[in-house]
């Protein structure tokens, strides 16, 4: 009895397979970082305005695979303020209300739309974003009309039908901005020839398609190209008849990738937003790179990188605080500071680890042996002088904030900088009041200078000591005071008091009885004439006492007030 020997073969085996395998993940990376990714050409329309309205602005946004639709829309609602408006979400949240709640999850859903592609109208589909649009409090909306799944994308109402009277019916309550195309060069000569013969459809080969198309057809398999294909074709069937549509009114936005998955699109789109009017979110995504001493970084070309280096003792100056209060004041730090397009490196020079109580939030990390570059897209358009390959420690939160941390770094002393780092900024420390003068002028870092009379505080005053003025809203006339010589009050007048008699109505309709309702004149009776008088003479008096010192030629006064 007893264990069979292990083989020393196949283990070596398996230690050289994981060897390659991990050369070529490396090879790869440092094939996509060191790549240069070509230039995005933007075409404008001519009919689109030259400002938007600001008070409530809509934009369609079209995009098939590769086109970095999801991470734009993303982009977009994190940096410029938008509200994301998909099919997808529209379809899986009112649907069921719409055919009686006869289907319980998404996947009834789904298998009911493949049984009855009829069920879903573009009509219910406009009528539900308007509705949303209508109650919703923000500003800006980003509309994703056409689906990713397949079961909605074959619905009717996108083959057929008229689109353009139910757009411009839609358009009646929320005018459309403009439209963003999101397309590669050669994706529409797949689908037109799709619709010819099959001789032509043939003759389609990589020598039509552009170079970049090219060699990412070429680097896929057959069975992934064909699904691929098939995804660009139901894309363009169900964008074109969108697309014409605003091609009319030449409200198109084109962005021409070039090349599927191309990173230069989010700055393209940034430019041509920014170029609209619209203000950016100073809370944009960059990369924070942390590091506990400068020596760490003696061979990365800041400039390359667009890293801008700062100390953390010149923003913290008390070496008393906290981690948290530390990492907080970097971050508004970063806020207020910040230029477009621009990284921070943060030396940890006087940084207090102590204790942070780690909540329950959803983070992302990733340790990788690799170059700067990977992280750092948007870079200089140059040769740096030198590229250092080092292993990051990257923690990114769901709002896309990234944080770099050298290996050597503890692994817990990271997590809290990055949860500390990826809390949201409250109102109140997203504005900087730098100077307050005798005018209480307020100058904010932006240079908006607001003017501002703030009200000085009146010193407490008790009720018994407040003076009666004849401005008294409780008053119905100036109380009338006797002409009598300061110099006659004795002491025991120097008080006076008001007698305020509030007499209650006790009439109504119900009182009367069934005969004296049969008079015009409606007289009372004689328990309740009794009761009246009884009510009279047991009315409430409220007396308020103040001194006479306030006001030295009054006396003691009575006050009525008539009843309104």
């Amino acid at each position: 009895m007893g264990c069979a020997p292990s083989k020393r073969g196949s283990d070596e085996k398996s230690l050289q397979g994981s060897r390659d395998s991990r050369d070529f993940e490396a090879e790869r990376i440092s094939a996509m970082v060191l790549m240069t990714n070509p230039a995005v050409e933007v075409t404008i329309g001519s009919g689109i305005a030259r400002e938007p309205d600001f008070m409530h602005t809509v934009l369609f946004v079209f995009g098939g695979p590769g086109s970095q639709k999801g991470v734009l829309t993303q982009e977009l609602a994190h940096e410029f303020d938008f509200t994301l408006i998909n099919i997808e979400d529209i379809v899986f949240s009112y649907l069921p209300n719409k055919v009686a709640n006869t289907v319980a999850d998404i996947s009834e859903i789904q298998e009911m739309l493949r049984r009855d592609s009829g069920v879903l109208t573009l009509e219910w589909i406009l009528s539900m974003i308007s509705a949303k649009l209508s109650t919703s409090s923000n500003q800006r909306f980003i509309i994703d009309i056409v689906p990713e799944l397949t079961s909605i994308l074959r619905s009717e109402t996108y083959r057929t039908g008229d689109h353009d009277k139910k757009l411009e019916h839609f358009e009646r309550r929320h005018p459309v901005f403009f439209a963003m195309e999101l397309f590669v060069s050669g994706e529409e000569r797949m689908y037109e020839a799709q619709n010819e013969n099959d001789s032509a459809r043939n003759e389609l080969n990589t020598k039509e398609l552009s170079p970049e198309l090219t060699a990412f057809v070429r680097g896929i398999d057959e069975a992934d190209k064909g699904r691929l294909e098939k995804r660009i074709l139901n894309y363009h069937k169900c964008a074109r008849p969108f697309l014409k549509y605003f091609n009319k009114t030449k409200r198109v936005v084109r962005f021409d990738l070039k090349v599927p998955h191309n990173p230069e699109i989010l700055y393209a789109v940034r430019k041509t937003l920014t170029d609209f009017g619209f203000a950016k979110n100073n809370d944009f995504i960059r990369v924070v790179l942390f590091v506990p001493r400068e020596k760490n970084i003696t061979d990365i070309d800041l400039d390359y990188y667009r890293l801008r280096k700062v100390y953390l003792s010149d923003i913290c100056h008390d070496r008393e605080e906290t981690l948290s209060q530390q990492i907080r004041a970097v971050r508004k730090f970063i806020y207020r500071t910040a230029k477009e397009n621009e990284n921070y490196l943060v030396i940890l020079n006087c940084l207090n680890n102590t204790d942070y109580p780690l909540t329950k939030k959803i983070n992302f990390s990733e340790v990788k042996d690799t170059y700067l570059d990977y992280f750092i897209r948007h870079r200089e358009q140059r040769v740096p002088a030198q590229r250092c390959k080092m292993a990051f420690r990257a923690i990114s939160t769901t709002t896309a904030e990234l944080c770099l941390f050298p290996k050597s770094m503890g692994e817990q002393l990271c997590n809290k900088i990055g949860f500390i780092f990826g809390e949201k900024l409250t109102f109140s420390e997203t504005t900087v009041r730098t100077e307050r003068d005798t005018n209480n002028e307020l100058t904010v870092t932006n240079g908006v200078n607001i003017h501002q009379r703030l009200p000085t505080p009146k010193p407490h005053t008790n009720f018994a000591q407040q003076p009666t003025t004849n401005s008294s809203t409780f008053l119905t006339a100036n109380p009338w005071i006797p002409p009598t010589p300061s110099s006659s009050i004795t002491p025991e007048q120097r008080a006076r008091s008001v007698s305020l008699i509030v007499k209650k109505d006790r009439s109504s309709k119900n009182e009367f009885s069934p005969k004296d309702k049969s008079h015009k004149s409606h007289k009372h009776s004689k328990s309740e004439q009794n009761l009246s008088k009884e009510s009279s003479s047991k009315a409430p008096t409220i007396t308020v006492t103040t001194p006479a010192s306030q006001t030295p030629t009054s006396t003691k006064r009575r006050n009525s007030v008539a009843p309104r």
